[in-house]
């Protein structure tokens, strides 16, 4: 049985951290002070926002991936600059490590998907 949006909140929230720092290239770490600078947060919070949409809707996996990505794509760009500025990404730049960004992005939302919505 899918959790309610209400008791699924904070799970999202988490899940959504995670997707934010799993996101970006196998070089970048994120920083011990927590989630990141303003970029990530924006990145948490457009995937928390499509993960609840997504569940809401009871949406099927095979949609998740490409929706979080899609829908925050801006964000993912943001977040890996942001990344790339504070030098957590190693010689990246966006346009050398997007695609990887964007896969890391996709596979993520499926996993935190499914635990969302147990």
């Amino acid at each position: 049985m899918p959790m309610s949006f209400q008791g699924g909140l904070p799970l999202c929230a988490v899940a959504a951290l995670a997707l934010a720092a799993a996101s970006l290239p196998a070089t970048a770490q994120v920083p011990q002070g927590g989630a990141g600078g303003p970029a990530r947060q924006d990145m948490q919070r457009c995937v928390g926002g499509v993960l609840s949409q997504l569940a809401r809707s009871q949406s099927p996996e095979t949609l998740v991936g490409p929706t979080v990505v899609s829908r925050c794509d801006r964000q993912l760009r943001a977040a890996l600059q942001e990344a790339i500025k504070t030098g957590e990404a190693g010689s990246c730049s966006v346009d050398t490590c997007l695609a990887s960004a964007r896969q890391r992005a996709s596979e993520q939302a499926v996993l935190a998907y499914r635990s969302f919505r147990r």
